[in-house]
This record gives C-alpha cells, sequence and structure tokens, in this order.
C-alpha cells in the first residue's frame, strides 16, 4: 500500500524563506567581523603615529636643550676669555708698579747715602767749629788779638751759616717731594686693596660657574642616556610595527580569499580597504620622515657633545691660566709690599738724618751768632745730652709717654719748663716736626678751662691777640657730655689745632727759655 506524503505550501515557503535569512545573517557576519579588524588596525597604527609625534617632540626639546646649553657654554668661554685678558692687564701694571718702586727704592738708597755723606760733612764741620773755638778760648788772652782772630773765623762762619740755609732749603723740598711719594704710594696701596677685593669676587664668580658647568655636563649625560633609551625603545616599536603589518598582510590574504563568497560586501570592504592602505601608506610615509628627524636630531647631538667637549677643554685651560695669573699676581703682591716696608724704613731713616742734620745746623748757627761761641755750644750740648732740642732761642722736650694735659702741665713744670707756647709759624712747623716723631697728637700749653671760650695760653697771654692756627670748624667744645677744654696740635690731619677732652691720654711738649742762648737777629 503506497503512501502518499503532501506539504503544505506555505509551510514550503516558510521554511525557504528561513534559509534565506540564515544565510543572510552569516554572510553580513562575516564582512562586519572584516571591518572590525580593519579599525582596530588603524586605530593602532594612529596611536603609533602619535608615539613617534611625541618621540619626534621630545628629541626636539632635546635638542633646544643642547642649543641653549652650547650657547651658555660659548658666553662663559668668552667671560673667561675677557677675565684672562683683564688679569693680565693687570699683572702687566702690576709689573709696572714694581719696577716704579725698584726705581724709588733705588733713588731713596741715593738720597739716603747723599744725606749720610752730607751728614758726616756737618758732623766734620761740627767737631772742626768746636777744635777751632776751643783753640780760640785758649788764646783768648788780649780781647783785641781775640777780636781779630775771630774776625775772619766769623766771617767764615757766616758764608758756611748762609751755605747750610740754602741746604736747608734744599732738604725742605727733598721733604715736600718725599710727601708727595707718600701720598702716591698710598693712593697705589689703596686701589691694590680694591683689586684684590675684585679678584676674590671674581674667583668665586667662577667658581660657581664651573659648579653650574659640572651640573650641566651631568644633565647632558643623563640627557644622552635618555635618548639612547628612547633609541632602543623606537627600534623595538617599529619591529613590533614590522610584526603586525605582516599580521595585517595575512590578514588581507584572508580577506581576498574570503570576498569570493562576500561579494556583496565587496564594494564595501574594498573601499575600507582602499582607504586604508592609502592611511598605512600616509603612516608609512612619516613614519620614514620621522626616522630621517630622529636622524638628524642624533646627529646634532653628537655635534653638540663634540662642541660641549670642546668647550669643557677650552674651559679647564682656561681655568688653569687663571690659577697661574692669579699665583703672579700675589707674587707681585707680595714684592711690592717689601718695597713698600724698605721704602718706609728708608723714609725714617732720612727724616732721623734730616732731623740730625738740623740740630747740626741749629748748632752751628748758634755757634756763629755771638762772641759767647763756646757757653752756647756748651749750654746746647747739655741740653742735648738731657733730650733737649734747641730752636730759636727756646729748648724743646717732647715726651715718651702719654698722660693727661694737667699731668703733662706737671711733667713740664717739675723740669723747670712749661708745655710748649706756639707763637709763630716759624714755631709751628718746628713743633710739626717733633710731633712727626711721634706720629700722634700731642697737648699744647692753651686751654680755656677757667672760662668757657676765652682761650690762653699757660702764661696767661690770651690766644687772640697772637698766632692762631686752629683747624676748619675748631673749637667746637665737642658737642658731647663731657667738655673739650684742652688743645692739641694733629700731627696728620692738616696739621693744625684742634679742642679735646683735657682727661685724653697724649704726647706733649715742654719748653724752657733760656736768656743764655736768646737769638740775635743783628747778628
Amino acid at each position: 500500500m503506497a503512501v502518499v506524503t503532501h506539504e503544505c505550501p506555505d509551510t514550503v515557503t516558510g521554511h525557504d524563506t528561513e534559509t534565506k535569512n540564515t544565510n543572510t545573517k552569516k554572510k553580513s557576519a562575516i564582512p562586519n567581523r572584516g571591518s572590525r579588524l580593519y579599525r582596530l588596525a588603524a586605530v593602532f597604527l594612529g596611536l603609533l603615529c602619535v608615539l613617534q609625534l611625541t618621540a619626534i617632540t621630545l628629541l626636539w626639546i632635546k635638542r633646544d636643550e643642547l642649543k641653549t646649553s652650547y650657547a651658555k657654554l660659548t658666553i662663559e668661554r668668552d667671560q673667561l676669555q675677557a677675565k684672562c685678558s683683564h688679569l693680565t692687564i693687570e699683572r702687566d701694571q702690576l709689573q709696572t708698579g714694581y719696577s716704579n718702586l725698584t726705581i724709588e727704592r733705588d733713588q731713596l738708597r741715593t738720597s739716603y747715602s747723599s744725606l749720610t755723606i752730607e751728614r758726616d760733612q756737618l758732623q766734620a764741620s761740627y767737631n772742626n767749629l768746636t777744635i777751632e773755638t776751643d783753640k780760640l778760648q785758649n788764646r783768648c788772652n788780649n780781647p783785641t788779638k781775640k777780636k781779630n782772630q775771630l774776625q775772619p773765623s766769623c766771617n767764615n762762619l757766616a758764608i758756611e751759616r748762609n751755605r747750610l740755609q740754602a741746604n736747608y732749603a734744599s732738604l725742605a723740598i727733598e721733604r715736600d717731594l718725599l710727601k708727595t711719594s707718600y701720598a702716591n704710594l698710598a693712593t697705589e696701596r689703596d686701589q691694590l686693596q680694591i683689586h684684590c677685593t675684585k679678584f676674590t669676587v671674581e674667583r668665586d664668580q667662577i667658581q660657581i660657574s664651573y659648579n653650574n658647568l659640572t651640573a650641566e655636563r651631568d644633565q647632558l649625560q643623563i640627557s644622552y642616556n635618555n635618548v639612547t633609551a628612547e633609541r632602543d625603545h623606537l627600534q623595538i616599536s617599529c619591529n613590533n610595527v614590522n610584526a603586525e603589518r605582516d599580521q595585517l598582510q595575512i590578514s588581507n590574504n584572508n580577506v581576498t580569499a574570503e570576498r569570493d563568497q562576500l561579494q556583496i560586501s565587496y564594494n564595501n570592504v574594498n573601499a575600507e580597504r582602499d582607504q586604508l592602505q592609502i592611511s598605512y601608506n600616509n603612516v608609512t610615509a612619516e613614519r620614514d620622515h620621522l626616522q630621517i628627524s630622529y636622524n638628524n636630531v642624533n646627529a646634532e647631538r653628537d655635534q653638540l657633545q663634540s662642541v660641549h667637549s670642546r668647550l669643557t677643554a677650552e674651559r679647564d685651560h682656561l681655568q688653569t691660566r687663571y690659577i697661574d695669573l692669579l699665583i703672579e699676581r700675589d707674587q707681585l703682591q707680595a714684592s711690592y709690599n717689601n718695597l713698600t716696608i724698605e721704602r718706609d724704613q728708608l723714609h725714617t731713616s732720612y727724616n732721623n738724618l734730616a732731623a740730625e742734620r738740623d740740630q747740626l745746623q741749629t748748632s752751628c748757627n748758634n755757634l756763629t751768632e755771638t762772641d759767647g761761641l763756646q757757653n752756647k755750644l756748651s749750654i746746647v750740648d747739655s741740653f742735648t745730652k738731657q733730650g733737649w732740642i734747641y730752636f730759636n732761642g727756646s729748648v724743646y722736650h717732647i715726651s715718651t709717654e702719654r698722660k693727661s694735659w694737667t699731668e703733662s702741665k706737671k711733667k713740664c713744670e717739675s723740669i723747670q719748663g712749661h708745655l710748649v707756647i706756639i707763637n709763630s709759624k716759624e714755631e709751628q712747623d718746628f713743633v710739626d716736626t717733633l710731633s712727626s716723631f711721634r706720629d700722634a697728637d700731642v697737648f699744647i700749653g692753651l686751654t680755656d678751662m677757667d672760662t668757657e671760650g676765652s682761650w690762653k695760653w699757660v702764661d696767661n697771654s690770651i690766644l687772640s691777640t697772637g698766632f692762631s692756627n686752629w683747624e676748619e670748624g675748631q673749637p667746637n667744645n665737642g658737642g658731647w657730655a663731657f667738655r673739650q677744654d684742652c688743645a692739641v696740635t694733629r700731627s696728620r690731619r692738616g696739621k693744625t689745632w684742634d679742642d679735646v677732652s683735657c682727661y685724653e691720654s697724649n704726647y706733649w711738649i715742654c719748653e724752657k727759655k733760656t736768656r743764655f742762648l736768646d737769638y740775635d737777629s743783628s747778628a
């Protein structure tokens, strides 16, 4: 028995529809998966481009930093060269100063020798005069005969007195020249002190520059290490890109094989593939351009590194030359100080000889003034042995210790004298000469302790009627809580008078009038 099976047309139609839908879903799923792969590849290539651009930007920044460091090193090299030139000029100036001081030292030695010879000549003249006066004293039996014998000697002594006065004037000129030289040396000493301070500041600046260069060198070394690490990282990234490119090529082959099965989505996939190919070519070109830029940056970095090394070597050479110049400057400074000390010693010896010459000249003048020659010589000799110095009819004594004005006055009175009374410009000059032996302020016999503003000498004579030598703006009574009622004469500041406190401790000068040694202007 045969069984006949009939299918419903609607059922057959529904079955065909379901089959078509299933095939359509399968075909649409295949192109969607390929599109996602291409999009992922494009995203990955975009990220890779961003990373390469970031790396190139960092390399450009590093290159700019290296250029900045190179510019700084060039500026510091120029500064060191300028300082080296400046030190060379100062060394030449110090050498010139040293030569000038050597010449001045030789001149002072020559002056010292000539003064020594002149002193010996004056001493010989003094001895001859003493011998001659002794002979005259022994022969003075007859006053008339003595007068006739002494007349030629007096004429000779007058001639010699004129010659000694001319020598005294020349010595005063030499003294002024020595004072001028002393002022010039003081100015040079101040200039050398300023140069020493400037050298110390420049040495500190160079030390700071050296520390900065060391820090910049360390930073360049760190930057070099970072660039090397980034280069290695980029190489690894390039290798990864190549591997991924191979994988994309395989995927592309698979997609080409599936293209026959996916005829419906072929056009869309083909268009996307073309776009990806163009993007890929652009990314490849950019990658090649970035690689070239990276190579250029590395080359510039190497050039900057070599320039940095050369500048570092030049800096070290300049530093060595700077240290040598500092050592040479210190040696010249030491030589200059030694010459200054030697010049001061010669100047002191010169002053001592001049003072001795003045004393001998004073003694010679006193010996030739009156007929009582032997008596005056004896008196002067006795005062000289006691530390007194003769001038214009009086003898003067400067103390070797410091006391107040009242104690100084008592000391002078205890040796039958009084504090010096200055009555003329010549006596002021003589007192200045005495005070220069102590190089300090010296009490004189002038005070207003009885009545403020009414200055009197210790012999009660009023100052307003005689010679005055106040410093400008003095006396001013000090303007302090204590009074300034006693006067001193300055040995340095203008060699003028100033009012000070009577309780200050200073040197003093005593004066003693001698009626046997009164100056006879008619002689």
